[in-house]
């Protein structure tokens, strides 16, 4: 029995077939998955954590860029265009942080690539990060911060978001001022909705983890920096500090209100033994026989 296949019946098809051929096998499936704009404060110590949505999408070599936008989605930064690539996996990571960042974390971070640019300080605020394709290019993930403030487009590809908007965005600024990121809250591989539902920003202290499956733990403070006191630690500490000194501040006073002798130490002045080194007294006589008073 033979079968005959008219090419003509393949038509609808054709563009799956080439779909799910190189162009599905390289790194269009990935997730943006946190966002830190600084540590502590310090707007230098940033990272990005990506996410692989399924199988063979680890081919970012001259293919793939960081890119982020100010709050009108215009003036575009290029954070990094990758020239590397780095191990597949389900939901594996990918983390790309600033040269200041691994001096935050517990133990030194190890990122698999280093930002050639940074978000600027001026679109912590409000603004967008994108995963993109070199070519054309093509935004295939996006993440939005700012609420309100953010004016700027939500274009999304549909191979990561049903209706290729992810809009509205999330409705805070990017954290910078302490340990925490801005954190996709939908396992992996889940697909993208909208930023405002998508993400929120963690408790902190927030961990990372490179492509080799490390996870660092970031710190608000440097290790064996002295953390500032707030005015009720301040409190703590000075009644800590009373209770410390107490007896040896009660053995100074008795010390100090102890009758002393009178010892001649030269004509004409005489100094008191053995009083505390924190009083200095100085007493003067006047008249012919004038007698000096001081305490040493």
């Amino acid at each position: 029995m033979r079968f005959a296949i008219h090419l003509g019946s393949l038509a609808p098809i054709v563009p799956l077939l080439l779909l799910a051929g190189p162009a599905q096998a390289t790194f269009h499936f990935m997730e943006i998955e946190k966002i830190i704009g600084g540590v502590g404060g310090d707007p230098t110590a940033q990272a990005i954590q990506l996410k692989m949505r399924t199988l063979s999408q680890q081919f970012l070599a001259s293919q793939a860029r960081l890119v982020v936008s100010d709050a009108t989605g215009s003036n575009p930064i290029t954070l990094i265009n990758f020239a590397s690539n780095v191990v597949g996996g389900t939901c594996r990571e990918i983390l790309i942080a600033s040269a200041s960042f691994p001096s935050k974390t517990t133990p030194a971070a190890v990122p698999d690539y280093t930002l050639t640019s940074l978000i600027p300080a001026s679109y912590l605020a409000a603004g967008s990060l994108e995963f993109q394709g070199v070519v054309g290019p093509v935004t295939y993930w996006r993440v939005s911060w700012g609420g309100g403030s953010y004016t700027g487009p939500g274009t999304v590809s549909v191979a990561n978001d049903a209706d290729g908007n992810a809009n509205p965005p999330f409705g805070s600024t990017l954290p910078s001022s302490g340990a925490q990121a801005l954190e996709k809250q939908t396992a992996c591989p889940t697909a993208s909705t909208n930023n405002a539902a998508d993400y929120a920003i963690n408790s902190g202290p927030v961990t990372v983890t490179n492509n080799a499956g490390t996870s660092f733990t970031v710190n608000v403070l440097p290790p064996g920096t002295v953390p500032a006191l707030s005015p009720l630690g301040l409190v703590g500490l000075a009644a800590t500090l009373a209770l410390v000194s107490m007896p040896l501040l009660s053995r100074l006073v008795r010390r100090a209100l102890a009758p002393r002798s009178l010892t001649q130490d030269s004509p004409g002045r005489a100094t008191l033994g053995q009083v505390p080194w924190l009083l200095r007294v100085a007493t003067t006589l006047k008249g012919p026989t004038a007698l000096c008073l001081q305490v040493a």
